[in-house]
């Protein structure tokens, strides 16, 4: 979605080799925003999100945009704060990308992992002129490794982005497609909701446990991440990328250090939580016992 909408600002790093503008992103962001950003010669600018700021999202992002914005991601339910932003917010941020005329991309692969109590992303029935919705099949169902997903826009761009997909994926696989053209025959949207329900217990799961140990965290709303935060005095023996060596190499808990995902993540740890709510207990002891471990250091 990033590339192709690059193709339609008046410039290009090729061409010209002058700024062709920037992204405009949530901060925390899912790690490859900045990568792909950059690859494509655009300045990767950031908004931040509610749990790390005062602002609503629409107020973060009307007080980041600039002249040369080109792009504006959400990112709901986010990977990786568990950020949901509500159908009325979104619908103010597509009217001020409507009036900059500037994209709206919507990353919603996590869509169907939201709570109960909140609506999740887009209402497919009324979308902007000016966005573009992401989503894939490998979250939602389960299926790890099943790199299958869509693109939606009322936009002219599709024209653009369908003349790109041919040049990228030469062929498409096979298999990916005859699975999908099989899923009507089963109980597609009772699997769906069976993924919804066991996530949003996990997540209920996981945050009583953490709290049991008086661990902080952000709330997640939705997708199956949440920030753990990493006790002060554990950042004053080590940073959050080796103090995630040290739970891996020591304690056999696998954590991403919030680094990864942007300035404020910092001194923050990513857990996901989709697996089994058995390993909840051991997994919140044994990154305890991490903690403790590196605090008792001298």
């Amino acid at each position: 979605g990033i590339k192709l909408a690059s193709t339609s600002v008046k410039t290009s790093v090729d061409r010209q080799g002058d700024n062709v503008g920037a992204i405009l992103s949530p901060d925390p962001y899912f790690l490859t925003y900045s990568m792909i950003s950059n690859l494509l010669g655009f300045r990767f600018d950031s908004y931040e999100l509610p749990a790390w700021s005062e602002k609503s999202i629409y107020d973060s992002i009307s007080a980041n945009i600039k002249e040369d914005t080109r792009v504006v991601i959400i990112n709901s339910p986010g990977n990786p704060g568990g950020n949901i932003i509500t159908e009325e917010e979104i619908q103010k941020v597509e009217e001020l990308c409507i009036e900059r005329d500037i994209f709206l991309l919507v990353d919603e692969v996590y869509r169907y992992f939201g709570n109960k109590e909140l609506p999740v992303a887009h209402n497919w029935d009324e979308v902007g002129k000016n966005t573009l919705l992401v989503s894939s099949v490998t979250k939602i169902f389960g299926l790890p490794g099943l790199r299958l997903g869509w693109i939606y826009t009322e936009n002219d761009i599709m024209n653009e982005i369908i003349a790109a997909h041919q040049s990228i994926t030469a062929i498409s696989p096979g298999m990916s497609q005859q699975l999908i053209a099989h899923f009507p025959e089963h109980d597609y949207k009772g699997w769906l909701q069976e993924n919804r329900d066991k996530t949003i217990q996990n997540r209920l799961n996981l945050m009583k446990i953490l709290d049991s140990y008086n661990l902080d965290y952000i709330k997640p709303e939705g997708a199956f991440y949440l920030m753990l935060k990493i006790p002060k005095t554990v950042l004053e023996k080590m940073d959050d990328i080796e103090t995630a060596f040290k739970l891996k190499d020591e304690f056999s808990i696998l954590l991403v250090p919030g680094s990864a995902f942007g300035k404020n993540a910092n001194g923050y740890m990513r857990l996901s939580f989709g697996g089994s709510g058995d390993d909840f207990p051991e997994a919140v002891k044994r990154i305890n016992d991490g903690f403790k471990s590196i605090m008792a250091k001298v």
